[in-house]
């Protein structure tokens, strides 16, 4: 194989530097959700805000499938109703969900960086995105389930269509192409047999790791590091090579060429948000990784769609990380997820584990929480400790049981740590740490520790399904919006006229 050239036009190419994903901070639960794909979705990007109208969007998407659309839920046929601010539908077995989000999140760097430079501006001057999205995913091995569901939501997004979109994207892929005015022929592409296809004739994997101090990417190291991960010698490729395990640096950029495979190497400058934009970030670790990251370290590789070699692209992204990793490794960030993993112990590992998405995001790990009401905050402890019987009564039962204590940092402060809980005795309870701290010393996720129950400050456990105590977990969760006053009806004028 003559790798040289290749190389040489990847490394001459820029990628754009773009913000990497803003992590979405999902209320505190007591038991960590499994990570799964995301679900098949179309975005639409557009450039003003648009109101939701159902009646229109149903006559629209009937004329489009030929056929009659209900109004009401059904379990055949196809169908289209109004659900608060959202409309949901389903059609052919597969039910879907649209929603308007007028928050513009910042597009995932892998999502653009294959556009020019005025396509990919274009697309991040959207102020709405339009997402519509299955409410289930097709098994990974049903081709024909996956085809037919893009098949219905490239027919929804099809009579959305209009002059305010300027972007538009299968989101679960990781691939967004500018809109360029032409109604006609996107509608031809979204209503064909294959939309994903035209949606995303390929698709984007990247991951992004923030990076606490400044590096370099130097050939020697990263052969090194790259040949102990992967077990085999990767060399610097001359013409006429024909290695498929090699490693091509030049500045801040490099192509690793993994057994077929070409995933690109960037490091980029640091995207630390303003201190109040952290504000609103509950997790301490996740405040330190946005506001502490000196550089950020990005591969990234494409390919064609599907589970199986999306799986794959995802291992060897995870690998070279994995191989990569250093102390300076403060958090990293999938392309298909918006949370954000903080560092940890068990991090490389879980990187080279089958599924490394499912093993990053699945950690059973509760964050280290800031409260936003400290009174509110108080008067939830207060009521844990008040009730501190029935989580006793739990753990005789043999239930599992975790309880909230406060430890002092080194720095003289507090920090309050789930604990696991393991034997309780008439004064202490005894366990294991359920969070990775943030201040604590030598401590770390799963570090033995032992506290007075008259200090605890919270605690719980799940019964069918439901959490039972979490009193402080409740205190986090922000209010409920306050219902918004009926207008008032208008006086009718008086009548006119005669008698």
């Amino acid at each position: 194989m003559r790798w040289l050239p290749l190389v040489g036009l990847l490394l001459l190419g820029s990628l754009a530097a773009q913000t990497p994903p803003v992590p979405q901070e999902p209320a505190p639960k007591p038991a960590v959700a499994v990570a799964v794909e995301p679900l098949p979705a179309i975005t639409l990007l557009l450039q003003s805000e648009r109101r939701l109208d159902a009646d229109r969007v149903r006559r629209r998407w009937a004329r489009l499938i030929g056929e009659k659309v209900g109004t009401e839920i059904a379990a055949d046929g196809a169908f289209l109703v109004a659900d608060g601010t959202q409309i949901v539908g389903g059609r052919d077995g597969v039910r879907w969900r649209l929603v308007s989000d007028p928050t513009p999140h910042p597009l995932p760097p892998a999502a653009v960086q294959y556009l020019d430079e005025e396509d990919a501006g274009q697309l991040r001057t959207h102020a709405v995105q339009l997402v519509v999205r299955a409410d289930t995913a097709p098994k990974d091995e049903d081709a024909a389930a996956r085809s037919r569901c893009y098949r219905v939501l490239g027919s929804v997004a099809a009579a959305l269509l209009g002059r305010d979109v300027v972007g538009i994207g299968a989101a679960a892929h990781g691939t967004f192409e500018a809109f360029d005015g032409d109604v006609e022929d996107l509608e031809e592409d979204l209503l064909g047999d294959d939309p994903l296809q035209a949606l995303a004739p390929s698709m984007v994997t990247s991951l992004v790791v923030f990076l606490a101090s400044e590096r370099q990417l130097v050939q020697e190291e990263l052969e090194r590091a790259l040949g102990k991960e992967f077990g085999v010698s990767f060399v610097e490729p001359e013409d006429g090579s024909d290695s498929e395990h090699f490693v091509a640096v030049r500045d801040t950029m490099a192509v690793v060429g993994i057994g077929g495979e070409l995933l690109m190497l960037e490091l980029d400058a640091p995207r630390n948000p303003p201190p109040a934009a952290l504000e609103r970030y509950q997790d301490l670790r996740i405040r330190r990784v946005l506001g502490e990251h000196r550089q950020l370290l990005r591969v990234t590789t494409s390919g064609p769609v599907g589970a199986a070699a999306e799986t794959k692209r995802r291992v060897a992204c995870a690998r070279v990380i994995a191989g990569l990793w250093g102390s300076d490794g403060l958090g990293l960030s999938w392309h298909c997820d918006r949370r954000l993993v903080p560092a940890s112990e068990a991090l490389p590992q879980q990187l080279r584990a089958e599924d490394p998405v499912a093993a990053t995001l699945g950690e059973r790990v509760v964050p280290v929480l800031v409260p936003p009401d400290p009174a509110a905050m108080e008067k939830a402890i207060a009521t844990a400790r008040a009730t501190w019987a029935e989580a006793l009564a739990q753990h005789r039962r043999g239930g599992e049981l975790s309880v909230k204590f406060p430890f002092p940092t080194p720095g003289g402060n507090v920090e309050h740590i789930w604990v696991t809980v393991q034997t309780i005795d008439d004064e202490r309870v005894h366990g294991v740490l359920a969070n990775e701290p943030h201040d604590l010393g030598d401590w770390k996720l799963g570090t033995k520790v032992s506290a007075k129950i008259a200090e605890l400050s919270d605690w719980l456990f799940v019964r069918d399904g439901t959490m039972v105590g979490g009193y402080t977990v409740k205190a986090l969760e922000p209010p409920a919006p306050e219902p918004k006053p009926e207008p008032k009806p208008e006086p009718k004028p008086p009548a006119q006229g005669g008698k």
